[in-house]
């Protein structure tokens, strides 16, 4: 039977928390302005409609910002 609904997964690198803090883990911190293109990048992939739930999304930018702040205050 076709699942119209979806499986309820998402397919998302950053599905899983743990694979979201190795991502996030392996950002370069020698070079700010590629850590800030890369971390903008999985910020706007993690707030397109759709792949996660409002409190998913809501941790994932949380970590996302978390790791910013190091690159941030570098620049």
């Amino acid at each position: 039977m076709l699942n119209l609904f979806g499986s309820g997964k998402s397919d998302h690198p950053m599905a899983d928390f743990k694979a979201a803090r190795k991502i996030l883990g392996e950002i370069p911190g020698n070079d700010p302005l590629k850590a800030l293109e890369e971390l903008n990048h999985w910020l706007e992939s993690v707030c397109e409609p759709g792949h996660f739930k409002p409190d998913h999304r809501a941790q994932l930018v949380q970590m996302i910002e978390e790791t910013s702040q190091g690159t941030l205050r570098k620049l």
